[in-house]
């Protein structure tokens, strides 16, 4: 194996050993030596893919947050895709996002971010992208809703507050039962809010 892909390989078994304790542990049990036991390094190897700890982290917080920050999936030409599906597409990308198995350990460096500014800023880089992303694409794939966009942003929220409050329920009793059942109001809830808010089509047209 090359130099390159032995590197590569070492600092993804250390983001994947990080991730994991935080899972199992919280963020106090994702210490360093911990962190190299699980992935099988030494620390001198972290310290050679990272630098040390601070730099791993900030490293773990873009391989858990870089998916708040991607592109929503869109049409080229909304208005012919019914209301509905482009709802569930909406729902469905932050679904992938909140009831992913990993994102407890968001919440465990949500939770930190309150005493750490370092921590804050980074995480409020993704989240100020997911908020740019969302306003740009409820405008430009929703023209047909007549509701101000600053509402149809509140809506979303609202979706996503939902999502959120399913991934600490998850943490409890998961089950595709559960998750299917979040998915089905987290649509039925902005189609509602959607349509109601959608321009009549005359009759015959």
């Amino acid at each position: 194996m090359r130099q390159a892909a032995r590197s590569g390989q070492t600092r993804q078994l250390l983001l994947e050993a990080t991730i994991e304790l935080i899972l199992e542990r919280g963020l106090a049990g994702a210490t360093v030596n911990a962190i190299c036991r699980r992935a099988g390094v030494t620390t001198g190897a972290l310290q050679h893919q990272f630098g040390g700890k601070s730099e791993l982290m900030a490293a773990t917080v873009a391989a858990l947050f870089a998916p708040f920050a991607e592109a929503f999936p869109s049409s080229e030409n909304p208005a012919d895709t019914p209301i509905e599906a482009r709802v569930e597409r909406l729902v469905r990308r932050f679904a992938r996002i909140f009831l992913d198995v990993r994102y407890p350990a968001v919440i465990e460096i949500l939770s930190a971010t309150r005493h750490d500014p370092a921590l804050d800023a980074a995480v409020k880089t993704y989240r100020d992208t997911q908020l740019e992303n969302m306003a740009h694409h409820l405008r430009t794939q929703f023209t047909d809703v007549k509701l101000p966009l600053e509402r149809m942003v509140e809506d979303t929220h609202l979706v996503v507050d939902l999502m959120r409050g399913g991934a600490i329920r998850m943490m409890f009793a998961r089950s595709r039962q559960a998750e299917a059942g979040i998915l089905d109001g987290a649509c039925r809830f902005l189609h509602a809010a959607f349509a109601g808010g959608g321009r009549t089509v005359e009759k015959g047209r």
